[in-house]
């Protein structure tokens, strides 16, 4: 009885090629490897430990997989669950989701695979924390699992346990720009209140200012404090010292009017890091 053994030479040339780690000449001589044998080669790849190579080049859909989950490639491992609509494989994409902290993929996946077990856990994980008043830890779940709803929630939980640390980072995350101004208010920090109504919201410096400088003629530390209240200018009475301010005010009222505008799709929205709201309001005007 014979056994009919092909090897192909395109191949040999490839893993001699990998074993003398002369990448360049490997990337070449892959073209000319039939696909039919590109799986067989990946192979290859993952056991002289080259996972990452071997995902590019492999063509089963399997295999592919496995590799994507092992390098934590989470977005290529759901492009393949996808595909294979396993439930299986929606559950192993769920746990190495939940390593990588990736708590929303985690969610979605464990709803594809019918894991309702699983997503009581990540729900109940949510309540242990509130009724352990763990605002960190609850911080860093909501964060991560991209949910509005627990957020504000956070933010409200947190500022009525006096943790206003943690609700007011909740409030900038959601994009609440008034209540994290709100919070420093209330917590006597007006000079920082100035500052950040400064940079993200212009129309309120004056009424910062104004209640800065109220604090520091009562202030009873002495005429130092009650000095720099004096000094404080109002950028309204005061326009020559804030070159720019009333464009400033006009572009947050029109950024204002923006964020009443849903958007389904954050990428078509760009981030306001991104945009000139200044050229943006001229523009529309």
């Amino acid at each position: 009885m014979f056994i009919k053994i092909i090897l192909l030479l395109s191949v040999l040339e490839y893993q001699t090629a990998v074993m003398r780690r002369d990448f360049d000449l490997a990337d070449k001589l892959l073209n000319k490897i039939p696909k039919d044998q590109r799986t067989r080669v990946a192979h290859f790849l993952e056991k002289q430990g080259f996972k990452k190579q071997a995902l590019a080049v492999s063509v089963d859909a399997e295999h592919r997989f496995e590799l994507a989950l092992n390098l934590g490639e989470l977005d290529t491992a759901y492009e393949l669950a996808t595909q294979a609509q396993s439930d299986e494989k929606w559950k192993q994409l769920s746990q190495a989701a939940n390593l990588k902290s990736n708590l929303m993929m985690a969610a979605e996946c464990m709803g594809r695979a019918r894991d309702y077990s699983g997503l009581l856990v990540l729900a109940s994980s949510s309540e242990c924390m509130g009724r352990a008043r763990d605002y960190s830890g609850l911080l860093v779940l909501a964060s991560s699992s991209g949910s509005s709803h627990l957020m504000d929630k956070l933010a409200k939980d947190a500022h009525s346990a006096n943790e206003d640390n943690i609700s007011f980072f909740a409030h900038l995350l959601t994009g609440n720009i008034e209540e994290c101004l709100n919070v420093l208010i209330s917590n006597d920090r007006l000079p920082e209140a100035a500052f950040f109504a400064h940079t993200y919201c212009p129309s309120k410096v004056p009424l910062v200012v104004s209640q800065w400088r109220e604090k520091a003629s009562r202030s009873l530390a002495g005429v130092s404090q009650k000095n720099i209240g004096e000094s404080l200018a109002d950028p309204i009475k005061y326009e020559n010292l804030f070159p720019g301010f009333d464009e400033s005010t006009r572009g947050d009222s029109y950024l204002q009017q923006l964020l009443k505008i849903p958007v389904p799709a954050s990428q078509r929205q760009p981030t306001i890091t991104e945009r000139n709201l200044i050229a943006e309001m001229q523009a529309a005007i």
